[in-house]
């Protein structure tokens, strides 16, 4: 599988919480998760289906 580097920044981009400091939602761990989360669907369409040590690979 090939990573797409570029649907990646879109989707870093989409989500402040991982990027902009300067919001409310930067600081809220919660919603950096929830963020994280959906990133990780977007890239990978059995994200949810992984264990924790695949996701870190």
């Amino acid at each position: 599988m090939v990573f797409d580097t570029d649907k990646f920044i879109s989707c870093i981009q989409s989500n402040l919480s991982i990027w902009e400091m300067g919001t409310k939602e930067y600081m809220d761990k919660f919603i950096k998760q929830k963020s994280w989360l959906s990133i990780g669907e977007s890239m990978y369409p059995d994200w949810t289906e992984k264990t924790e040590p695949e996701k870190k690979y």
